[in-house]
């Protein structure tokens, strides 16, 4: 879902109102699942916190999946703003040495 004041401008464009509320909904679901079902493994949760039990499947899925995208999202990020310093040449640069010529 977007945050609260993108939702109110997002509601002042021509969207429909039935498509915006389908977005809306679809969006949210994820967030909404997951939440519910970490509600109800909390139990199973507490038992693996105390030493007892195995970590429900799902929630060990969805950390290494997380972990995962993370680590992509970072090291792309990383990436690009590496090959944005490096002149093509193989000279590092910074922002603040371009602004000086």
């Amino acid at each position: 879902p977007a945050p609260l004041p993108l939702s109110y401008l997002l509601g002042l464009t021509n969207i429909p109102v039935s498509t915006y509320l389908a977005a809306t909904v679809i969006g949210a679901f994820p967030l909404l699942a997951f939440s519910v079902y970490l509600g109800c493994s909390l139990t199973e949760i507490s038992e693996v916190v105390k030493g007892g039990g195995k970590p429900p499947w799902p929630l060990l899925a969805f950390g290494i999946i997380a972990g995962l995208l993370a680590m992509l999202v970072i090291t792309t990020i990383a990436r690009r703003k590496i090959n944005e310093t490096v002149k093509v040449d193989g000279t590092a640069t910074s922002e603040a040495d371009e602004k000086k010529s």
